[in-house]
């Protein structure tokens, strides 16, 4: 079962020494504008209305990223349809459950960063390409093979939905997850994502460093 708690808010300096280095800052910098950029190319596609949609099984593993070590595993739920056209399994699948729109994102990063730090950067995203889109409080929550990661709520006026970001153990690689749905379609689209972010994993990484729990997806 994977267990959600509060986490407190992490800031790009907590935790590190009050005065960064320019080579500190400068590789920080390059890390958020390298996130956003690959966030925002992906983000148009939640508008889209796409007809060439094809279903995936209930149970159905999606394998994204680079390759090598850099890889994701994720599996899908009832009703997911996938959107070739909008598919690049190095860089995303895009997807739909119903009237919700999903997006699952790979990120190579050319630093070691956390998936705090990431979120912030997926706050600014949304402030750009969605204006009135709030990106709620992050929490933390534990994936069914031990796999820890960042999720929280998305608002607007018209729409709702939850966005979360995983990081590999070695932290050079992350996935980031978004969905999105008509406010009345909440309820449902949340479940929907909740089993996809469940099954996140990175099949790639030493199983010494991704403890086992539950059954593999």
């Amino acid at each position: 079962m994977a267990a959600e708690h509060p986490a407190e808010s992490a800031g790009p300096g907590q935790g590190a020494p009050s005065v960064a280095s320019p080579l500190n800052r400068i590789r920080w910098l390059l890390t958020v504008v390298g996130v956003m950029v690959l966030l925002t190319a992906g983000w148009p596609l939640l508008n889209r209305t796409v007809s060439d949609s094809r279903p995936l099984a209930a149970g159905r593993s999606l394998t994204i990223g680079p390759g090598g070590a850099l890889v994701a595993r994720v599996t899908v739920g009832r009703d997911f349809r996938l959107l070739p056209a909008e598919s690049n399994p190095r860089q995303q699948y895009s997807m739909q459950v119903g009237p919700a729109q999903l997006l699952v994102s790979s990120v190579s990063l050319p630093v070691p960063t956390s998936a705090s730090r990431l979120w912030a950067g997926l706050r600014q995203v949304l402030s750009l390409s969605h204006p009135g889109t709030t990106l709620g409080r992050l929490t933390t929550m534990t994936t069914e093979q031990g796999q820890q990661g960042v999720t929280g709520a998305i608002t607007s006026t018209t729409k709702a939905g939850l966005a979360a970001v995983f990081v590999a153990p070695a932290g050079k690689f992350a996935v980031d997850i978004v969905m999105i749905a008509p406010r009345a379609a909440v309820k449902r689209m949340k479940a929907a994502a909740l089993i996809l972010l469940r099954s996140v994993t990175f099949p790639g990484v030493d199983p010494v460093l991704q403890p086992h729990r539950g059954a593999a997806p």
